[in-house]
């Protein structure tokens, strides 16, 4: 698939996104009370703004290959000069740093499956994600699959949809909430689970959740692309994702299933890391 093509640009979009509005939340949060004058933290905003208005300009365009590929060179730029003048604010450092990482995904080629172990992928992403979760003052809670369960599937992929999930469960969980994310293998497969106890999800949206574009709580800021990029990816490989919920107030999970590898274990290790 061309790097430069619409379902990119619309990817690309997204994640970018979705890391941007966690730096804008840290950056606003970790310098309250702090002098307006610190000509520094402005400029580090004003970066963030800039990031913003690309990404808008971006989806309002359709860039041939030389513009998509001056597009990521600006948003690099920025993202330096972000890391430069934030150095002090280790949570928005480690954001812009997966941001980061993102943007490398679109300049490098496609790769395809290999075999990995599921605990590091979970547990990687969790630690990428954990900052936000502090800030936001949700208890994350993983339960980890042994060392040696092992699935086959592209790695930045799924950790893409494994973000994806997570960012959900922060975008929709209050303040004092609980996310539990538990991994684990049965003799059907390899299951994923991310739970919540935030604002759960009408009935009348679940048939429609996983849908491009569509958007149960317009309130929040998005495009309606994770959830439809994270279903389609897990298809890719022979996997399912679905939703349950009881309904508005009562949180929601989203299971995800991968095909069983031989030789998985069923041990698991429970951490809490917010």
């Amino acid at each position: 698939m061309a790097k430069n093509s619409k379902e990119d640009v619309f990817k690309l979009i997204h994640d970018v996104g979705n890391y941007l509005q966690l730096a804008q939340y840290i950056s606003y949060q970790a310098l309250q009370g702090v002098p307006n004058e610190d000509e520094d933290l402005l400029r580090g905003r004003k970066f963030l703004e800039l990031i913003h208005y690309l990404l808008k300009e971006l989806a309002e365009s359709q860039p041939g290959e030389l513009a998509f590929t001056q597009y990521l060179d600006h948003l690099m730029e920025s993202l330096q000069q972000v890391k430069g003048l934030f150095g002090g604010i280790k949570p928005l450092v480690a954001i812009v740093g997966r941001l980061e990482a993102l943007l490398k995904i679109y300049t490098s080629p496609d790769e395809g499956p290999s075999v990995l172990a599921l605990r590091d992928v979970v547990q990687a992403t969790v630690e990428a994600l954990r900052p936000a979760f502090e800030l936001k003052r949700i208890s994350l809670y993983a339960c980890l699959p042994a060392p040696d369960v092992m699935v086959s599937i592209n790695r930045t992929q799924f950790s893409r949809v494994l973000e994806n999930l997570m960012f959900n469960a922060l975008k929709y969980t209050e303040c004092g909430g609980v996310v539990w994310l538990e991994a684990s293998s049965a003799a059907e497969g390899v299951c994923v689970s991310i739970s919540d106890s935030g604002k759960g999800i009408d009935p009348a949206d679940q048939p429609f959740i996983f849908e491009e574009f569509y958007q149960a709580d317009r309130s929040q800021p998005g495009m309606g692309l994770g959830l439809a990029i994270a279903r389609e990816t897990i298809h890719r490989y022979g996997g399912e994702l679905v939703v349950e919920s009881e309904g508005v107030g009562w949180g929601a999970t989203f299971r995800l299933f991968l095909p069983v590898l031989a030789g998985n274990s069923r041990d698991r290790a429970l951490l809490q890391f917010a």
